[in-house]
């Protein structure tokens, strides 16, 4: 599992800053209010939507900018722009340092996911770092591509139908003006039998 991370990253690290990026744990996409993005090829993510996902407390203190993530008795300190992280009092080094945007904490995937020991993997095709047990990933994934399926079909179905509605109103239209024109003759000829009538009459008079 480790060299399938190792991988994964490698891919990230030449997929540039431009790549969207998604993280799905345990079959659940992750939802962030910062995208993920890229600084030197490490993958930042928000620490609080991570800490979240993995059911686990965060804590800031502002003076120090240092964030404390508890989980499972395990207490881990990371602090902005500072390459050294704590993990239960042990020194851990980062790929890069926490640093805040648009008011949140982004760390170094590689780096919770390490510290908290959590299977990770990499999805090339959807672009996504799976966290966790990757069978529940790829079981939603299997039913989110029955679920387009089956709304793609329905579309396909609504849309012939709407046409062949359409196409049915058409003919009904090209009907009744068919019908009108030839009312319309009918009665130009009635119009014209009648005068003709009214100059014979007027004649033999």
């Amino acid at each position: 599992m480790k060299k399938l991370f190792v991988a994964a990253f490698a891919f990230l690290m030449m997929a540039g800053s431009s790549s969207a990026i998604d993280i799905n744990l345990n079959g659940t996409k992750v939802e962030t209010d910062v995208e993920p993005y890229i600084v030197n090829g490490r993958t930042m993510v928000p620490l609080s939507a991570i800490s979240k996902g993995l059911e686990s407390q965060v804590e800031w203190e502002n003076i120090s900018k240092t964030a404390t993530i508890k989980k499972n008795g395990k207490v881990i300190l990371v602090t902005i722009n500072n390459k050294n992280a704590l993990v239960d009092g042990h020194i851990m080094k980062l790929d890069a340092p926490a640093e805040i945007k648009n008011d949140r904490t982004m760390v170094p995937i590689s780096f919770i996911t390490k510290a908290l020991g959590i299977d990770t993997s990499w999805d090339n095709e959807s672009k996504t770092v799976i966290l966790g047990d990757i069978n529940r990933y790829h079981s939603a994934k299997q039913i989110k591509k029955a679920q387009d399926e089956d709304v793609k079909d329905t579309d396909s179905k609504q849309e012939k139908d709407e046409i062949k509605e359409v196409n049915e109103e058409k003919s009904e239209h090209k009907k009744i003006n068919k019908e009108q024109e030839n009312m319309t003759i009918d009665n130009q000829k009635e119009e014209k039998q009648d005068k003709k009538d009214n100059e014979k009459a007027k004649a033999q008079k």
